[in-house]
């Protein structure tokens, strides 16, 4: 009992230091940013259930059984991947001078031109989107997704998922247009919207968001469009210079979690208050329990797999690549593989896990501190653009990619095709709007130039 309370003075300590990190790299935590989006999802999803865990407090806690030692010694790794993050800020902005620029979005005529998008082009990605999502949704076959108003348990919802899961794998190039490009293009059509007041963007935008919601649905992933939803409103706080205050935080978790309760409660056939339990525990809970199993097999069990968790495109790195999400599945559920009832799975943890798994402690470490330094210096670059929509939709698309690493691997990153997919497209995007309408510059008008601010050597 007495290490559980030490460990709520550690916690509690940790939370004031992280405080005090963020205040030294001066980033404002209710403004919407890159970095925001990613520690909020690290703290929510990521570190706030370890006392839920310790104390007993979730229903996962008493069927998985965790050792406290292990647990606590998961919170530490937990910690000082997040401190590292914070640290590998602080150097890209006083080491590396990567200043941010911090401007609010004034209503100048010169602002609304840019605002302006090329539609003829938004038009001609909506129907590549359309196309790819049609033989999409024909490869992946709508029987499985019919199916599941059909079973009536979630053995059977578990095993659709899983199906649909691999034939997704194997159509990530109509995914990169039914999911990313589509997401992104209604990003766009968003922004432009609420800069310029345009009916044709509103159109577009309910158009994209369609296949958008489609594709998500197909999927059968739980959290995917509650995650769509809190991006549609990371552009209209970015769009109106608005902040996200307490108030409208709890009320923004609270509309997250009532969705996913309704989507627990059809695709898991579960009643309204074991559908409000379910996700209470995924949420807080779902990454850490994960995490605990990374550590108590690495290294204990088995040593440490030195990089053979990273992607091998073609198999040319000369290693079979080790699928650890999978193989961490089967160690949480031994009792069911030794029973023949394991239906496959993945069990996702925070990107420190997987260093872990492959480095020890030195992975973490080194991984978090380099990731924190990239994500600055993204965040850096793309401050110092104008905020047009194409601008603003590809900081919305980079912020919430980026956070998938709060609760799953880092390694998709070493080769990222789909993010440089979509940066193409934005540069394409930008570079066709700008030559439609020759009033487009580059520099900010005088108004708007007033408002910028530089923090020395770098803010947010």
């Amino acid at each position: 009992m007495e290490d559980r309370w030490l460990f709520m003075i550690g916690f509690i300590l940790s939370l004031v230091l992280l405080y005090l990190l963020i205040r030294i790299v001066n980033l404002s935590m209710s403004r919407m940013s890159i970095p925001m989006i990613f520690i909020w999802s690290y703290i929510v999803f990521g570190y706030a259930g370890f006392p839920l865990l310790l104390f007993n407090l979730v229903e996962r806690a008493r069927w998985l059984f965790f050792l406290q030692d292990i647990l606590l010694m998961a919170w530490l790794y937990a910690t000082i991947a997040l401190f590292m993050l914070i640290i590998g800020f602080i150097f890209a902005k006083y080491i590396l001078q990567a200043s941010v620029v911090e401007y609010d979005v004034i209503p100048t005529e010169s602002v609304l031109i840019r605002g302006n998008v090329n539609v003829f082009a938004l038009v001609i990605l909506c129907l590549l989107v359309f196309i790819s999502t049609f033989i999409f949704s024909r490869q992946v076959s709508l029987d499985r997704l019919s199916s599941v108003l059909e079973v009536q348990n979630t053995t059977g919802i578990a095993q659709i998922r899983g199906e649909l899961s691999e034939a997704i794998s194997s159509s990530w190039r109509y995914n990169l247009f039914s999911e990313k490009i589509a997401s992104f293009v209604s990003y766009v059509a968003l922004s432009a919207y609420l800069l310029t007041k345009r009916r044709i963007y509103s159109v577009i935008w309910i158009i994209a968001t369609v296949l958008v919601l489609f594709k998500l649905v197909l999927g059968l992933n739980r959290s995917s469009v509650p995650l769509y939803l809190g991006s549609v409103m990371f552009i209209y706080l970015l769009t109106q210079n608005k902040r996200i205050s307490p108030y409208l935080f709890i009320k923004s978790l609270l509309s997250f979690g009532m969705i996913l309760t309704a989507i627990f409660s059809w695709y898991g056939k579960m009643s309204p208050t074991d559908a409000i339990m379910n996700v209470f525990d995924r949420l807080t809970t779902g990454a850490i329990g994960a995490a605990y199993y990374y550590v108590a097999t690495f290294p204990n069990e088995v040593d440490y797999l030195m990089g053979s968790t990273f992607p091998n495109p073609g198999n040319l790195l000369g290693f079979e690549r080790f699928n650890i999400t999978v193989f961490i599945s089967q160690q949480i559920n031994i009792d069911q593989i030794n029973s023949g009832v394991y239906i496959p799975g993945s069990a996702n943890a925070p990107f420190w896990a997987e260093m872990l798994a492959n480095f020890g402690i030195i992975g973490i470490i080194v991984a978090a501190f380099v990731f924190g330094v990239i994500m600055w210096l993204v965040h850096s670059k793309l401050s110092r653009y104008n905020k047009e929509p194409v601008i603003i939709a590809l900081i919305t698309f980079i912020a919430f990619d980026l956070r998938d690493a709060s609760i799953s691997s880092l390694s998709p990153y070493l080769f990222p095709v789909e993010l440089i997919a979509v940066v193409v497209v934005a540069y394409i995007l930008r570079k066709v709007s700008a030559q439609h309408d020759s009033r487009l510059g580059d520099a900010l008008p005088d108004a708007a130039m007033a408002s910028r601010r530089i923090t020395a050597p770098g803010g947010s």
